[in-house]
């Protein structure tokens, strides 16, 4: 006997533009292949919204958004999946519930499942910020629904604004930040989130995590904020700059280091989040040697 599922609409609503600003047609990253993928600024309008497209799966989806001096994004909106920002550059003011945050370069901004919300940018320059989605692209939820009258809206969310100065030395020269961590052995600025486990990494020039060669269970990214990051996958050495995603498979052995004469600064984003403590019995990280055999 067969059973027939019936997939749930990616709409849900209508949407009402007169709180919304013009927005860009979709665009997707060019270099969408590869373990480092350079994001094309020059693709990208400073004078109205945008979304580009940098990885989709059903796990999780990364996105790089943007908008125009003094310009509304999408109509009030949730989601059926969680959603984070983190602002990259220029000024966001973020609507949640009946809170009105501020972000700046720095901030991050939590949005549960099925939180209505909208943002604008309220400045005089080009707004950036990266937007996380977990779980990610699937018909087995909303991908949007447009929400009704702004003062109806119930509480839901967070913001923190992340200061390098004040997170932890956890290597001599590099300081994290988690964002959200799933099993609780780090301290992270929103331990409720529970499909993702990401931090902010910021390093010395020349400063390696303290980690070789390793692989993981999990995927991971990287999106360098500032800075070089040298990245080693296998045998094969990358240097990638500010506005670059870095895709790791599962299974694949990668290092990291900061290069060059600044500091660097990179988001880690690991989905599905690894649950378990950090032990020796029971790393993240899986230590890996390789050897090149001629032929």
């Amino acid at each position: 006997m067969s059973s027939t599922r019936t997939a749930t609409p990616l709409f849900v609503g209508e949407p009402d533009w007169s709180q919304a600003g013009e927005a860009a047609p979709p665009l997707v990253n060019p270099i969408d292949s590869g373990f480092v993928r350079p994001v094309d600024l020059s693709r990208v309008p400073d004078d109205r919204f945008f979304a580009m497209q940098l990885h989709l799966s059903s796990e999780v989806m990364i996105s790089l958004c943007g908008n125009g001096p003094g310009k509304l994004g999408p109509p009030p909106h949730a989601h059926g999946m969680d959603q984070f920002f983190y602002v990259l550059e220029g000024t966001m003011e973020l609507r949640l519930g009946q809170a009105t945050h501020r972000l700046e370069p720095g901030s991050v901004a939590w949005i549960p499942a099925g939180t209505p919300h909208k943002h604008r940018n309220p400045g005089t320059e080009r707004e950036l910020h990266l937007e996380v989605i977990a779980p990610g692209f699937g018909f087995t939820r909303t991908f949007m629904a447009w929400s009704g009258d702004p003062s109806t809206w119930p509480a839901g969310g967070d913001v923190a604004h992340l200061r390098p100065q004040d997170w932890p030395e956890v290597h001599p020269g590099t300081r994290t930040r988690f964002v959200s961590e799933p099993s609780g052995t780090f301290e992270a600025a929103f331990p409720d989130s529970r499909e993702l486990a990401w931090f902010v990494m910021r390093s010395e020039p020349g400063v390696s995590p303290g980690r070789g060669l390793h692989l993981h269970a999990f995927h991971q990214f990287y999106y360098v904020v500032e800075g070089t990051l040298g990245v080693d996958v296998g045998f094969d050495h990358y240097e990638a700059g500010p506005h670059t995603l870095v895709v790791i498979p599962p299974g694949a052995p990668h290092a990291n280091r900061a290069v060059g004469d600044e500091p660097t600064t990179h988001l880690t984003i690991n989905v599905p989040p690894p649950l378990w403590a950090t032990t020796p019995e029971n790393p993240w990280d899986v230590p890996v040697t390789l050897e090149r055999r001629e032929r």
